[in-house]
């Protein structure tokens, strides 16, 4: 709480508060197949893709959002895209595994596809590739004012983990 007082004495605005999010992988959610729309396909972003995924979050994130280390693929990344009829990347997220955890980040849908199941497909993939690399657990960080995504995550069987993280910039 003093912490919060000097960085607005300071100079410093809250920007937005998120919660992390986190569940066991089990077998059960790993077999689950999340039906796609027909036409639509999920693969690991390729070299060629990844301007297009780097666009798409750029689009759709807000650039505290995104660490700068980000902007170019580093070592055990993994990013899963759903792609449309036309090999357009329209849905994505970004996880990396430490130990016997996964850790994602950057989940996007570009709008035009809201409300077809691609982030809930993409979150499936991501556990069973998880589970499949050894992994007992992944986590996430969702804004507490994305409601989408959070009720996706409550659905898939995510709870929030009791870690915050509070973001301020300097005016």
């Amino acid at each position: 709480m003093q912490m919060e007082k000097n960085l607005l004495a300071a100079g410093f605005v809250f920007l937005k508060r998120s919660i992390q999010a986190e569940m066991s992988i089990v077998e059960g959610l790993t077999e689950s197949k999340q039906k796609l729309p027909e036409g639509f396909h999920i693969d690991f972003c390729r070299y060629g893709q990844y301007e297009e995924v780097l666009q798409l979050w750029r689009d759709n994130l807000d650039a505290t959002d995104f660490p700068l280390d980000h902007y170019s693929w580093g070592k055990g990344e993994r990013i899963p895209c759903a792609c449309d009829t036309d090999g357009k990347v329209v849905s994505v997220n970004w996880w990396k595994n430490s130990g016997r955890v996964s850790e994602g980040w950057h989940a996007v849908t570009h709008p035009d596809y809201y409300w077809l199941g691609l982030g809930s497909a993409i979150l499936a993939a991501w556990c069973r590739e998880a589970y499949r690399e050894g992994m007992s657990r992944i986590r996430l960080w969702i804004s507490d004012e994305n409601q989408k995504s959070l009720a996706m995550c409550k659905k898939m069987g995510l709870v929030p983990n009791g870690r915050v993280s509070k973001q301020y910039l300097l005016q």
